[in-house]
Parts: structure tokens; C-alpha cells; sequence
């Protein structure tokens, strides 16, 4: 896990104040995506999700 925080790869929090920050924020993309894809839909557009 160090190796990965190191190259900054995957940033795990520090604390619990991070973590509920993280928490935070990750709520809000998760938002925003809910309303993006809902909007797509209602609009009849198509998606494309990609990971990678």
C-alpha cells in the first residue's frame, strides 16, 4: 500500500477527517452522476461508459 501512495496511484485517507471528506465528495460525484445519466435517458441520448 505504501508503494501505491508513493506513486500516488490509489490515495487512501490519513485519518478520519480525510475519510469523511472523501465520503463526502464521493457522494457528490455519485450526485452528479445519477443526474447526468438520468438526464441522458430522459433525453433518449445514449452513453458511453468506459474503465479503464
Amino acid at each position: 500500500m505504501a508503494a501505491m501512495r508513493g506513486a500516488e496511484i490509489y490515495l487512501l485517507p490519513t485519518s478520519e477527517s480525510e475519510m469523511s471528506s472523501d465520503l463526502d465528495t464521493l457522494r457528490h460525484r455519485y450526485e452528479e452522476l445519477t443526474r447526468f445519466f438520468s438526464a441522458a435517458a430522459t433525453a433518449g441520448d445514449a452513453v458511453v461508459l468506459m474503465v479503464a
